[in-house]
């Protein structure tokens, strides 16, 4: 059961029900409003204006590329090195309590992916379709709800004429969806926000949307983005001279997989049940400029992840290993050796306590409010939420935000009624974790 007061309860619901058509208005314009990694100036903009229509002291903080650089876990994204980070601000926003409670930090990042191909979507990914009970658009529940819900918990608890006793900070932040650097690390790291625990609204499956139970998120992957320059030696395809660079690459690539394949029977990790707890994937390539050339160089990214239970330096140093041992095994490779490059993406493990009382309310009011089971999830998948635990040394507990779908995909959706009801799940745990008077 949830440790706030039936009758506060109940009138912070009521509250947060009456304004469910506000609520779905700012969903809407919110989801109509394009923020793809790089470009989240605008909708960042929407979410400070409401910020400060809840009475919040509202920061827009850019990042200092400068001042990040100091830092080791710092590292170009890719957007960064499209963008910049000029008129790439986070919205932070912060409701001061009254006194003698515990303050909170609420995460949400406000960056999407592309929606490309959009020809392939039946609703229009920035139409701000609503079709039985579920909004269309790109960012619709990654990463959308989970901000609605912070805005819907804030009214509601205003309209039932309560204060928070600690502080309560909302961030929306950029560019998740390809690190971080300019976004929850700018906001733990450069703007050095402290609090004494923090609820982290992030993508799916971190934690799992499953039908029997809900995911609570407390671990995040190690990942980083390689790129591996194979060397060949161009030619006329009709000579029969020259070396193939994609022949040489695809040895290196089969080696990787074989690697891929014997880990994933190898590792393991205890939150992770339903997929593998590493990858090591090899996802673009790229070779040649003519078919009657030999091409004279292949280029293939891969992603490699392994979970907390695994040590940085020594899934890096399996990848290369594998690398090596087909270079040693190939003359030419011996002679015109791949060059490793580790780019943009730069995240290590990390691991919530699963017993501090963040995770415990967290868990109990989910299972309250919702009905279901709660399990502990994480470890798959890279996330924000390792940037105030690893950098800041704040708790933190990933929430769940309401049902969706198509993530990362074509029509992608978010369940209105539980995206209420996920505000009404944030709004006790405000309330519980801060301290409240009326």
């Amino acid at each position: 059961m949830s440790k706030v007061e039936e009758s506060v309860e109940e009138k912070v619901f009521r509250a947060i029900d009456k304004r469910k058509e506000d609520t779905i208005k700012f969903f809407r314009e919110l989801v109509m409003i394009p923020s793809v990694s790089g470009l989240e100036g605008d909708a960042q903009r929407l979410v400070a204006k409401k910020f400060k229509d809840l009475g919040m002291e509202v920061e827009m903080v850019e990042a200092d590329e400068k001042q990040l650089r100091k830092h080791p876990a710092f590292f170009e994204t890719l957007s960064f090195k499209k963008y910049g980070y000029e008129d790439r601000p986070n919205a932070l926003g912060r409701l001061k309590g009254v006194g003698g409670g515990r303050s909170l930090l609420v995460m949400a990042h406000i960056d999407t992916v592309p929606a490309e191909p959009i020809e392939a979507w039946k609703h229009p990914p920035y139409g701000g379709v609503i079709e039985d009970g579920r909004l269309y658009g790109r960012g619709a529940t990654d990463p959308k709800q989970g901000i609605t819900a912070m805005v819907a918990a804030l009214q509601g608890i205003l309209d039932a004429g309560l204060k928070q006793k600690g502080d309560l900070l909302y961030t929306t932040m950029n560019e998740e969806e390809d690190g971080g650097a300019g976004g929850a690390f700018t906001i733990i790291v450069q703007r050095g926000v402290k609090a004494d625990g923090a609820i982290y609204y992030g993508s799916p499956p971190e934690p799992a949307q499953l039908p029997e139970t809900i995911g609570v998120g407390v671990a995040g992957a190690g990942l980083r983005y390689v790129e591996i320059r194979v060397h060949g030696e161009m030619a006329h395809t009709a000579s029969g001279a020259g070396v193939n660079a994609i022949g040489k690459a695809m040895k290196i690539y089969k080696a990787i997989a074989k690697l891929n394949e014997e880990r994933q029977k190898r590792i393991t990790y205890k939150l992770i049940k339903d997929r593998p707890a590493t990858n090591f994937v090899i996802s673009t390539i790229s070779a040649g400029n003519w078919p009657s050339n030999v091409p004279a160089l292949c280029v293939m990214q891969a992603r490699i992840a392994w979970p907390p239970s695994e040590k940085t330096e020594n899934a890096i140093k399996e990848f290369e290993d594998a690398i090596k041992k087909v270079v040693q095994g190939d003359e030419w490779l011996r002679e015109h050796p791949p060059e490793i490059e580790y780019v943009s993406w730069m995240a290590e493990p990390h691991e919530q306590d699963p017993n501090h009382p963040i995770v415990k309310m967290v868990m109990r009011n989910t299972e309250h409010v919702t009905g279901k089971k709660t399990i502990l999830r994480g470890g798959a998948a890279g996330t924000d939420s390792r940037h105030p635990v690893l950098y800041g040394g704040i708790p933190t507990v990933a929430g769940w935000k309401g049902v969706g779908g198509g993530s990362h995909s074509v029509d992608e959706w978010a369940d209105i009624d539980t995206t209420i009801l996920a505000s009404k799940l944030l709004a006790l745990n405000i309330l519980e974790w801060c301290g409240h008077v009326s």
